[in-house]
């Protein structure tokens, strides 16, 4: 996600506790990698699936964060903006 440093709401308490949520999540990226490799070792394409369930997983917690920061960073999270101006 690409956010507007010069929106409005970019330093508003709401966006810096967002954006400060976000550095401290932890996706488990090398738990995952390592898992991924040991799994293969054991037994070929086991590691790979484990990992891509672990991954899956974690798919709610991007989720929410990300509709977290959007709603506290951006001044027009759904683009209605340049929807309504790409219509007329």
């Amino acid at each position: 996600m690409n956010l507007d440093t010069t929106d409005p709401r970019w330093t508003s308490r709401a966006c810096v506790e967002a954006r400060k949520s976000v550095y401290a999540y932890n996706d488990r990226a090398l738990t995952r990698g390592v898992v991924g490799v040991a799994g293969n070792l054991v037994a070929p394409f086991a590691g790979t699936a484990t990992s891509l369930a672990m991954s899956a997983a974690q798919d709610d917690n991007r989720a929410r964060l990300n509709h977290r920061v959007r709603a506290a960073c951006i001044s027009d999270p759904l683009g209605e903006k340049r929807t309504k101006r790409a219509r007329r």
